[in-house]
């Protein structure tokens, strides 16, 4: 059965363009206020967003600002750790560091030891004037954030009002609402690390001087020593001399002066004076020469003995001119008894031939009496000891020994100086192991003293709360306008946006800004009343007694380096240190510097970040930031208890805020202003793009 709606189709074709236009307009009046409609949320939502930001970027520079303060107190801290020990080695690196230094090393120490005293009061003074800058920054954040946040959200409602024709509201709050500051005592071994380095500087300046007194005594007795060798190679110069080897240099002049019997002698004449007798009396004097010398030899072998490869202590004895040839001295001979003034030969033996019908008793003397008496030869016949080569081995000897225990006195003076100056660098590179290491100990508990610790206004996140504050009407052409609907206005709108301060990945922006201290006193530091943290590091550096412009500056932008980028470089403070200092100091240096990295302050810049309502506050937190979080949490009553927060309760809110702060919310672009140690601070609360 077909239905049919006209009985004829008359009229259908107008009837049928009249409700496509109707159901057209109706359409267009729908999306105009679905549009409209959306826009609106989208405007609010826009105004909740920005302001959120606004706020949670003001809180930001803030946080930015304390780190900068905290990093500095721990590069303060650092720094006055390195300082004890350039006090512990300054002594001996101005003793021992050249002329130049020399000449004002007890000036040098004194400074050094004087800065490091008043460098423990003025870093806690320092110290005390950044918390009390931190202070206000964490006082005034919370009301410099709520108020960027309002004026934010009053310079977009403006930009938006035109086209929606909305009147919006919005109040920003941070969480937790009030910001905590607390600055760490400094503990009681910071003095007593000042008082043992000022202690151990003086000890090791003293033994520095007796190391430079020994050491100077020791090369003169060096140079005394060179000088002596007279047997050393032509041509040999000082500084490739080496003392030890005197001893070869000895043995072969001993060799070549005395390695060849001499001929002999023609005194004393034979008391049978031929060729014959002469001949035997030549060959007995060669005999007793070769005989003493090979003792001689092996004396002097033994006693100028070749030092052990590589060893550091060189035996250097002295040589005895009489002991070798004692045997020899003592040795007996007989002479008969004789008138004075009677040439009589002397006998080793009694039944020598040359003894035959003697008249006389024999007697027995002994053979360096004999020495230079050229009235009594040895006999030719029984041929006994020759006195002269007797006696000229006793020159020959004496002048030896004597060369060589002048050289050998020379070697111990040298040897017992440099001992004794080895003795007095072991003294100082003992004692200042043990207090590097005393003071490595202490370094966590030094470090973290007089520090920063902030929690900031709004740690937790940041809430907005926009809403609209009047109602409005559609637009004209919108369905129930064209429907003459005369209730058809738009009630009011709420929105909530949330951020956060997120650790941005780069860590370089604060670093940056803390390479503008690095060198104060420099031409590209900051004037001390410009406003700038660079002006408050000369007066810390400075007091007034010389020592800022050279070690206190490097030094001061060592520790920098090593805070903010973690650059090792405190170790090549003490490189080319005398002594062996820069390895004694090692262990301890890379434990302090290592220790200064694990204390070191999060250097990334706070990013401000919008992230979901969920993710910020603590519902068990009492006052304002419970109740919200809650209604948060809540779900379905959301939208109702948060749409309680009017107007009206902005102010309340503000109120409450003025609770925990001692200021009113500044006016955009006010700056707050701090002293640190005298200079001139400009503290990061301004709002409104400031």
């Amino acid at each position: 059965m077909t239905i049919r709606w006209f009985k004829d189709e008359r009229g259908s074709t107008s009837l049928a363009v009249v409700l496509a236009i109707v159901l057209v307009v109706a359409l267009l009046a729908c999306c105009l206020q679905w549009y409209w409609t959306a826009s609106s949320s989208a405007d609010i939502q826009t105004v909740a967003d920005l302001a959120v930001l606004s706020a949670a970027d003001t809180t930001a520079k803030g946080v930015m600002f304390v780190q900068v303060l905290d990093a500095l107190l721990l590069t303060a801290n650092l720094f006055g750790l390195l300082l004890h020990v350039v006090v512990m080695v300054a002594g001996v690196a101005t003793v021992l560091g050249g002329p130049a230094l020399s000449a004002a090393a007890g000036t040098f120490f004194e400074q050094a030891a004087d800065f490091d005293r008043q460098y423990c009061e003025r870093r806690k003074q320092f110290a005390q004037d950044a918390y009390k800058l931190a202070q206000v920054v964490c006082d005034a954040s919370p009301v410099a954030a709520v108020a960027s946040g309002v004026q934010n959200a009053a310079e977009n409602r403006d930009a938006l009002q035109t086209f929606s024709g909305a009147d919006y509201t919005a109040v920003v709050i941070p969480f937790p609402l009030k910001g905590e500051i607390t600055l760490s005592g400094y503990p009681d071994a910071d003095q007593d690390m000042a008082d043992l380095a000022q202690s151990t500087g003086e000890k090791n300046e003293q033994d520095a001087a007796d190391v430079k007194r020994l050491r100077e005594k020791a090369d003169d007795a060096l140079d005394a020593a060179y000088k002596l060798d007279i047997y050393k190679p032509a041509g040999t110069q000082r500084a490739y001399w080496d003392p030890a080897s005197a001893f070869g240099d000895f043995r072969r002049g001993f060799d070549s002066d005395y390695g060849t019997c001499p001929a002999a002698p023609a005194t004393p004449r034979p008391i049978e004076d031929n060729a014959a007798t002469r001949a035997a009396l030549a060959a007995d004097y060669r005999d007793t020469w070769n005989d003493i010398h090979r003792d001689v030899r092996a004396a002097v072998i033994r006693t100028i003995a070749t030092p052990a490869a590589g060893s550091a202590q060189l035996d250097a004895r002295d040589i005895s001119a009489t002991e070798p040839l004692a045997p020899y001295a003592s040795h007996t001979v007989l002479l008969l008894d004789h008138a004075a003034g009677a040439r009589k030969a002397y006998h080793s033996r009694s039944d020598c031939q040359g003894l035959a019908n003697a008249s006389h008793d024999l007697g027995r003397i002994r053979l360096d009496a004999l020495t230079g008496d050229d009235k009594h030869p040895p006999c030719a016949i029984c041929t006994p000891p020759h006195t002269s080569a007797l006696a000229d081995w006793q020159r020959d000897l004496t002048r030896f020994a004597r060369a060589w225990n002048a050289e050998a006195a020379a070697l111990r003076a040298w040897q017992t100086a440099r001992d004794r100056a080895d003795a007095a660098a072991g003294r100082v590179r003992d004692r200042t192991q043990a207090a590097t290491k005393q003071l490595a100990d202490s370094a966590k508990s030094l470090l973290l003293g007089g520090r920063l610790r902030y929690t900031p206004a709004g740690a937790r996140g940041f809430l907005c709360v926009a809403t609209t504050t009047n109602t409005r009407h559609l637009p004209a052409f919108t369905l129930p306008a064209l429907t003459a609907a005369t209730d058809a206005q738009l009630g009011q709108q709420l929105t909530l946006s949330a951020a956060r301060l997120m650790p941005a990945k780069d860590r370089q922006t604060i670093p940056d800004y803390l390479d503008r201290t690095a060198n104060p006193t420099g031409s590209s530091a900051t004037p001390a009343n410009s406003g700038q943290l660079s002006g408050a590091i000369p007066r810390l550096l400075d007091t007034g007694i010389g020592v800022t412009d050279t070690v206190a500056v490097k030094l001061w932008g060592t520790c920098l380096k090593l805070n903010t980028r973690g650059q090792a470089g405190a170790t090549d403070l003490l490189n080319r240190l005398p002594l062996g200092l820069d390895k004694t100091c090692t262990g301890a240096l890379d434990k302090i510097t290592a220790t200064a990295e694990i204390t070191a302050p999060d250097l990334r810049m706070p990013m401000p970040t919008l992230v979901d309502t969920s993710q910020i506050g603590d519902a068990t937190a009492p006052g304002i930031e419970g109740r919200v979080v809650s209604a948060i949490a809540s779900g379905k009553d959301a939208a109702r208890k948060l749409a309680q927060i009017r107007d009206s309760d902005l102010h309340d809110l503000l109120q409450h805020l003025g609770e925990y702060v001692p200021a009113s919310p500044p006016a955009a672009g006010t700056a707050r202003k701090g002293s640190l140690l005298g200079a001139e601070i400009t503290l990061p609360l301004c709002v409104g793009g400031q």
